[in-house]
């Protein structure tokens, strides 16, 4: 064992001097004692000091200014959900039951939209940087590919997708299977009138290939397609004088409000592959969909600092809005509980398992740098309105190559919904289990 000695400036030891203090060893140095020199020897174990020493450096280098600095935005964006959270929960005691302030109230549900505005303000600069984003980074991606490993990569992602979809729908089951959420905690009203009426499957197949091949790609950046079921009611009077009341759908084609994003993909990831193919002849749309994106990648750092300011008044805006908090704990709880569970359970360990199984790349070090796109998805609640903030952590803090980055993220905003497909799962099967409606595994497929 190693020992803290005291040093001398000569063989001789002074019986009143000041001296220094020091440890033997590697990397010692030596601490100044202004007083009388002991001639005791201070025993103090050295692996006692390696951990203070490490966990003193750690500190050091995680509170410099240079990483304050840089990690500035994503601790001010925690901060405005943790303290939008709060003061959100603190301010339902003033919220009032209508429009009007009666009874002490202050919080009116007009003042309400007044309060979500900023955050609203927030989505729509996130919004508005969507379409050029989707479009640069596409292009610019493929044209720097070759056929070949354009076809690779998109193949390799679309079976990702497909995938954790997949074990994401499973794992839903699986804990609402588990954990029964319809069959306890209390029961929930359902309105047998209130069934409106849903497109087939046929016609939802068939409006994924209408927005496939949007008839006008300028159309596409504003308006998709999309079927609508007009209800006919009609009376049919048998000859026997019975009455039958029967109710038709009729499918209606029509048009929605909102980006294409189908049909830009596919544009996109079309026009990016010619000019890869064209080479010297298309190398100023290639040069001008690079600048293009940088642009765009510019005007995202600037609508980040205003991140903090809008994610906090959505949430505050969220919370009062809520009829109810003690649904949370009431009858819905355990079917938020088990959705909730199942998020975590696919976001923090399936998913990490993934990365580190085919990548060998430390999870939570990817997930810390994916942070700041988690807490702005947790405040807008949208995966396209986020993915301006996405490429920025992808490609700034995780360093992904962004010509693979810059193809597989728009399509994974549009395509690859696994909380989607875990809560729809869990939803399916709690609403059977409140009816009492017992399933096997063929219907649990089929309900799926």
């Amino acid at each position: 064992m190693r020992f803290f000695k005291k040093k001398s400036v000569s063989p001789v030891i002074p019986q009143e001097t000041s001296s220094q203090i020091i440890l033997e060893g590697h990397g010692s140095r030596p601490i100044s004692a202004h007083a009388r020199v002991s001639h005791h020897i201070i025993d103090v174990p050295t692996g006692e000091h390696v951990k203070f020493s490490k966990l003193l450096s750690c500190c050091q280098r995680c509170f410099t200014k240079e990483n304050l600095k840089e990690q500035a935005l994503l601790i001010a964006t925690i901060s405005s959900v943790v303290l939008g959270i709060a003061i959100g929960i603190a301010l339902r005691t003033l919220k009032c039951v209508g429009n009007e302030r009666v009874g002490g109230c202050r919080i009116t549900r007009e003042d309400i939209t007044y309060i979500d505005f900023p955050g609203q303000i927030f989505i729509n600069i996130l919004k508005m940087l969507i379409l050029p984003l989707i479009v640069s980074s596409i292009i610019s991606s493929l044209a720097q590919l070759d056929g070949q490993s354009a076809g690779k990569m998109g193949i390799r992602a679309l079976v990702y997708y497909l995938g954790t979809t997949l074990l994401a729908a499973i794992l839903g089951i699986i804990l609402v299977l588990t954990i029964r959420p319809g069959t306890r905690g209390g029961t929930v009203e359902i309105n047998p009138n209130s069934k409106a009426a849903e497109g087939r499957t046929i016609d939802t197949v068939l409006d994924l290939f209408r927005n496939l091949f949007p008839e006008n790609i300028v159309e596409a950046t504003f308006r998709s397609s999309g079927t609508d079921l007009k209800v006919n009611r009609t009376f049919i009077l048998r000859p026997n004088e019975t009455r039958y009341n029967i109710t038709i759908y009729t499918p209606v084609v029509g048009k929605r409000d909102g980006i294409n994003v189908l049909g830009l993909l596919l544009f996109c990831i079309i026009f990016g592959i010619l000019i890869s193919r064209l080479k010297e002849k298309a190398i100023i749309l290639k040069h001008f969909f690079e600048a293009m994106l940088e642009v765009v990648m510019q005007l995202v750092r600037i609508a980040m600092v205003y991140s903090p300011i809008g994610v906090f008044f959505l949430i505050v805006a969220k919370m009062l809005e809520m009829d109810n908090l003690g649904d949370f704990v009431g009858s819905l709880g355990l079917y938020m509980a088990t959705v909730l569970a199942g998020l975590f359970i696919h976001g923090f360990i399936v998913l990490p398992l993934l990365l580190f199984a085919i990548t060998r790349i430390n999870s939570f070090k990817y997930i810390r740098g994916m942070s700041q796109a988690l807490v702005t998805a947790f405040g807008t609640g949208s995966s396209s309105a986020t993915l301006p903030v996405t490429y920025r952590c992808v490609e700034e803090k995780n360093h992904i190559d962004p010509r693979i980055s810059r193809f597989v993220l728009p399509v994974g905003a549009t395509v690859n919904m696994d909380g989607t497909a875990l809560y729809e799962a869990v939803a399916a099967i709690y609403i059977a289990q409140l009816n009492g409606i017992p399933l096997n595994a063929v219907k649990i497929i089929v309900t799926r």
